[in-house]
Formats: C-alpha cells, sequence, structure tokens
C-alpha cells in the first residue's frame, strides 16, 4: 500500500503490539503556513489511517526528522524545533491538560521478554 496523504515528519515507528506504524506528521494538501500537528497511527496490514492525535500547531512545533519514542506509562516523546513535546493517554497533575486519545498508545517492550 501508498498513502501520500499524511507527510511524516520523523522515521516511522512501527508497533508490533499492536500493528500501527505511529508517525509525527502533517496532512497533505493543507496549506503549507497552516503547520498543524498530529501523531497518526497507520495501520501496518491495511495502510489506512486508524487514528489522528491532534498534536498543535505552529513552526515551533516543526520536528525537523527526530525521532519519536514512546516510554513506560503511554507517553509518547518527541523533539521539535523549540524543545521537546510530549503526549499521555491521562490527565497530569500539571494545570494543562494533555489531548486524550482515542485509544492507547503502544505500550514499551518488556527488556526482560525475550
Amino acid at each position: 500500500w501508498e498513502d501520500y496523504s499524511v507527510s511524516s515528519q520523523v522515521p516511522p515507528k512501527l508497533s508490533t503490539g499492536d500493528g500501527y506504524v505511529y508517525q509525527f506528521s502533517r496532512r497533505m494538501g493543507t496549506d503549507k503556513d497552516t503547520h498543524i500537528w498530529y501523531l497518526s497511527a497507520t495501520d501496518f496490514e491495511t495502510g489506512e489511517t486508524a487514528s489522528e492525535i491532534f498534536v498543535g500547531s505552529g513552526e515551533r512545533l516543526d520536528n525537523p526528522m527526530l525521532s519519536i519514542d514512546f516510554l513506560p506509562g503511554n507517553i509518547m516523546v518527541s523533539g521539535a524545533r523549540n524543545g521537546l513535546v510530549t503526549l499521555r493517554d491521562t490527565i497530569t497533575n500539571s494545570s494543562t491538560m494533555t489531548p486524550s486519545l482515542t485509544r492507547k498508545l503502544p505500550q514499551q517492550p518488556n527488556e526482560n521478554e525475550g
């Protein structure tokens, strides 16, 4: 399958646990000056977008080919032009709410399993 509707700003990350390819992405066909960013999950088998989570907008969130990583506790971390971006599927004790997810982020593999 091929899908040119989503432009990944990072090397895609495959989760063998749930079969999704995760990307810090921008939708193609939108005005390049808009800079609207998503965490996209694409089904590896079908190529269909399973979910998109709005991360934010603006050039500050541009990710110049840095990776995304998933940490224990369902936390996604990615570098951005002006620092780090984190997403989690729970609300923390901070005064800022994080985006809600329609499904769980992939679990970090247990290093003791193998």
